[in-house]
């Protein structure tokens, strides 16, 4: 783990987070537990600047947990650090609130109850694929799974879309038609919410494929593939991007950027 958990079972306290006299998010850290995480107030951003704000403070964030600091130390610091013209700040004047739980607090802010989380697996199968398959798909023998849908990896460039759920960007879906391949690749820090995702968006991709549509089409039809709840959708007017090999958008996965 490269950052603090994102859920926590006991009380916890807040700050709000402004820019410009405006509210854009809070950051909130659990009292008991070593817990801390930066959420953007739903519809204030433009979807790629709310991106922008929600990577910078996840990154300050990791930063904290690379020095050892305690949740609520590092959430202490966090509130203390200057405004910044694009991540914005905490008003020094403004005093931190405190809810009984994430979940209450959760409600409070979205109008929704907290998904249920979903613990990814760990280890490996005997012959060496993870049961996380973001780690990779392994030796997938005696399986054949390009006659049923798109390859899973490529070494040619890949075009990819970002997925959001909860107003958080958890993955990516992913083509290449010059390796006749597709998929979803989750972001890390989301794995809770892109395990489940990537499950869903295969058999979506199957279906796809059961279609006769190829890798970009199926990629792009996914903007108008309705919402669900443990699937997440492409986010509105997201700008399409490439880079030069699917190994690569693992990268910008690993890190949460993209």
């Amino acid at each position: 783990m490269s950052t603090y958990p994102t859920r926590c079972h006991g009380p916890i306290v807040f700050n709000t987070v402004t820019r410009n006299g405006r509210a854009i998010g809070y950051i909130w850290s659990a009292i008991n537990e070593n817990a801390l995480n930066y959420w953007n107030l739903v519809d204030v951003l433009e979807i790629d600047e709310s991106v922008d704000v929600s990577e910078g403070w996840n990154d300050r964030i990791e930063e904290c947990y690379a020095r050892g600091m305690p949740a609520l130390e590092a959430f202490d610091h966090l509130s203390r650090l200057p405004a910044d013209s694009m991540l914005g700040g905490v008003e020094p004047t403004s005093e931190r609130g405190e809810r009984a739980s994430l979940e209450e607090f959760h409600l409070e802010v979205t109008g929704r109850r907290l998904p249920e989380q979903r613990r990814v697996p760990v280890g490996y199968f005997e012959d060496g694929t993870p049961l996380d398959r973001a780690y990779g798909w392994g030796d997938l023998s005696p399986f054949t799974l390009s006659t049923k849908t798109y390859n899973a990896a490529g070494s040619h460039p890949v075009h990819y879309l970002p997925v959001e759920m909860n107003e958080n960007v958890i993955g990516y879906l992913w083509a290449s038609d010059a390796d006749w391949a597709a998929g979803f690749v989750w972001v890390s820090r989301w794995s809770e919410f892109g395990f489940p995702a990537a499950g869903l968006w295969d058999e979506w991709l199957v279906d796809c494929y059961s279609a006769g549509m190829g890798p970009l089409d199926a990629m792009r039809a996914a903007r108008n593939a309705p919402f669900e709840a443990k699937r997440g959708r492409v986010v509105p007017g997201s700008e399409e991007k490439t880079v030069g090999a699917f190994h690569e958008l693992r990268k910008l996965a690993a890190r949460g950027n993209g």
